[in-house]
């Protein structure tokens, strides 16, 4: 159950994974195109533009680690906890991501200077018009739709990071559980898992060792005592009647006169009718 329990989890967190990477690969790839168009006109080139890609690439080239790392070390205490620290890192930038592309879904997104593409180009728009060989540019529409596309992937990769964040958190705590479990020490040598971390911390100790160590087990109730009757293994009583007098008569014993014994010597008396 607990392997079953543990495959789920790393098959998840490797689809959040490649979620992610293709959330992070569209950002670049609408970014790249706009610095292209920007570098390939002459235009400046704003640095929010610039840290957007570099986000954007940062990201994908992570989540592709982060999708082999989850096959090879996922659950790994050192190996969670970096993934966790740097999902975090990622929500963080992918809000600046979002901050930046807002022009396209919350503005009106009616002109050009809307858009992050349209700031870069707003200050040389008049030369750019009145230039017959200058080279095209992508209209405010296409520009409007991108940066929208750009905003609403920024918001969806952040839920992701979370997702992820938390998921290193479940497979960490999963596989610190499979390792506590069988047979050892920490569970009296009984199927289970073994203690966990709080219990093992000193002050949790020192609580426990309050009992006295020397104190002796507690001695035996009499209703815990076995009060049947028996006289040997084949005459045990099991509640049904006797089919043999030595059980109905426990006093009687035979006379023997040694060293020939009562069956071969003189009889004192007779055993009684019945008696085998």
């Amino acid at each position: 159950m607990g392997a079953k329990i543990g495959v789920a989890l790393k098959s998840l967190q490797w689809l959040l994974r490649a979620l992610e990477f293709i959330c992070a690969a569209f950002i670049l790839a609408v970014t790249s195109f706009f610095l292209f168009m920007l570098r390939n006109n002459n235009l400046h080139i704003p640095d929010t533009i610039r840290a957007v890609e570099g986000i954007s690439g940062a990201a994908a080239l992570y989540t592709i680690f982060a999708m082999l790392f989850v096959c090879c070390f996922g659950g790994h205490i050192m190996a969670a906890a970096t993934a966790t620290a740097l999902d975090l890192a990622f929500v963080g930038a992918f809000i600046y991501v979002a901050v930046v592309n807002r022009g396209g879904g919350f503005g009106s997104c009616t002109s050009l200077q809307d858009t992050l593409f349209g700031q870069a180009l707003a200050a040389q728009e008049t030369a750019l018009a009145a230039e017959t060989n200058t080279r095209p540019v992508p209209t405010f529409e296409v520009v409007c739709i991108l940066t929208k596309a750009v905003l609403a992937v920024a918001i969806v990769i952040i839920v992701l990071f979370v997702l992820t964040a938390l998921m290193e958190v479940a497979l960490a705590r999963h596989h610190r559980k499979a390792n506590r479990f069988g047979p050892s020490p920490a569970n009296n040598y009984t199927s289970g898992y073994g203690s966990s971390l709080w219990a093992r911390m000193p002050f949790s100790r020192r609580r426990r060792a309050t009992k006295d160590p020397n104190t002796l087990p507690e001695h035996t109730h009499p209703d815990q005592l076995d009060t049947r009757r028996s006289y040997a293994t084949e005459t045990t009583s099991i509640g049904h009647p006797a089919d043999n007098l030595k059980q109905d008569m426990p006093h009687y014993q035979p006379s023997v006169v040694y060293p020939s014994g009562w069956h071969t010597g003189p009889h004192i008396h007779s055993p009684p009718a019945g008696y085998r």
